[in-house]
Order: structure tokens, then C-alpha cells, then sequence
């Protein structure tokens, strides 16, 4: 299976408490529920076409207590996919101490090996999608260890100026493929992206590199057929 992170982040990489005023208030977090002004019908189909490719969910404690005691009492088919796929939850804490999860079909991992466990869940099944959704620090972790094949980002137009980030120093150097992506009316910006490796490093080129009609004169001058002509300058 392929492993996704799905998250809603500001334009300054917080995804702190997006979905309610008291979701997270950690740290004196008091910004919680920013989603909200950005959620209209353009944003609930790019979620519940992301939703529709799950077969598996992966959270951290967190962030599976706050869906455990959410997800259960909403009838719709997002919750319906939620309560019904097998759900992994790292935490040594519910391990050490016995827990199963009060959600149903909940497997406790104790993160002790995360990338031996993690791995040994995207080889239960050849197909489907293993969804990691919020669950910050986890979705780092994952990142670090290379296990992610895809993310799925919902970048809101606004600066918290605080707040936990998905980024940050000592995160794993990677480029990424755009594979999808769509701005809505309300200028929100999803955004798909597969990691293709470590970051490229290079000079950029002078401006007229970029200018076609200066590249042009370049190649014709070379070839001796047509006089030297100056670049377009910026």
C-alpha cells in the first residue's frame, strides 16, 4: 500500500488546531479553528476525493483521541469510511499501559520500530492507500524515515505566526514532483506531491538564459548566420 499524509497547513507551515478552537491549545495555542473561513463546497469534494482512496489509517495519540471521540457520532460516508477501515495509532504510552483504543478496528503500535512497523502495514495489502491525517510530529517522522509516498496538502491563505509545523530544521532534504493541484475560489491551494529524491543544487543561470529571443541570437551567432544581437535585459 502507499502511504499519504494528508494536512492543513498555513502559509507559514503551522498545522496546529485547524479544525476547532479548543482541538489543540497546546504550547498557548489560541488560534485553533482557521480552517473554517476556507471550507465551502470547492473544499469538501478535493477532501472526500482523497477520503474515497483509503483502506487504511495511520494516526498518532493525539490525533487519534480527538477522532475517536469525533468520527464515531457523525453519519456521513467520510465517517462511515473512518469507523469501518483498520486504524493504526503509534503510541508507547496505550502499549506500555495495555490499551487496545476505544475505536473500533484500532491496532496499537508501540513506535519502538517505526519504520520496521509501518513498513509491515504497507505490505498488508498490494493495493489501497494507508492515510496518515494532522498528526504532526508522526508525519515528520515518516518523512524522515522516506515512507511517504505521497502528500496531500491544503495550504490556507493566512500566517499564524505560531504554532506546531510540519517543517523544520533537520527535516529530510527532498524534491518533489507536483502531481496535482487546484486553487479554489476562496484561494485555498491543494496540492499533491511525490517525493523524487534529495534537492538538486545548482547555479541559476544568467537572466538571458531564460529569454528565448536571447538564446535564439546565441545559437544563430555560433552558426555564424546572423549577427550578435544583446539579450533582453531584466
Amino acid at each position: 500500500m502507499k502511504l499519504i499524509i494528508q494536512l492543513f497547513l498555513s502559509l507559514d507551515g503551522v498545522l496546529q488546531a485547524p479544525g476547532g478552537k479548543t482541538e489543540d491549545p497546546s504550547n498557548n495555542f489560541d488560534l485553533g479553528g482557521w480552517v473554517s473561513p476556507f471550507a465551502d463546497e470547492e473544499f469538501g469534494a478535493l477532501v472526500e476525493k482523497s477520503f474515497q482512496t483509503a483502506t487504511h489509517f495511520l494516526f498518532s495519540r493525539l490525533t487519534y483521541d480527538l477522532m475517536a471521540a469525533h468520527w464515531p457520532k457523525i453519519p456521513d460516508p467520510e465517517s462511515m469510511k473512518m469507523n469501518t477501515c483498520p486504524k493504526f495509532v503509534v503510541s508507547a504510552s496505550m502499549a506500555r499501559e495495555g490499551k487496545k483504543g476505544s475505536w473500533n478496528t484500532t491496532t496499537v503500535l508501540d513506535g519502538s520500530d517505526l519504520r520496521r512497523q509501518v513498513e509491515e502495514v504497507k505490505k498488508m495489502e498490494e493495493e489501497g492507500e494507508v492515510q496518515v491525517h494532522g498528526s504532526g510530529s508522526l508525519a515528520r517522522q515518516l518523512h524522515d524515515l522516506g515512507l511517504v509516498d505521497e502528500f496531500r496538502l491544503f495550504l490556507m491563505p493566512i500566517v499564524l505566526g505560531k504554532g506546531k509545523k510540519l517543517w523544520g530544521d533537520g527535516a529530510l532534504p527532498t524534491s518533489f514532483e507536483v502531481a496535482e493541484s487546484k486553487t479554489t475560489s476562496k484561494g485555498l491551494v491543494y496540492v499533491s506531491l511525490k517525493p523524487k529524491g534529495g534537492v538538486v543544487q545548482e547555479d541559476v543561470p544568467p537572466p538571458e538564459e531564460f529569454v528565448g529571443e536571447g538564446k535564439r541570437d546565441r545559437a544563430e551567432d555560433d552558426e555564424g548566420d546572423a549577427p550578435v544581437k544583446k539579450a533582453k535585459s531584466y
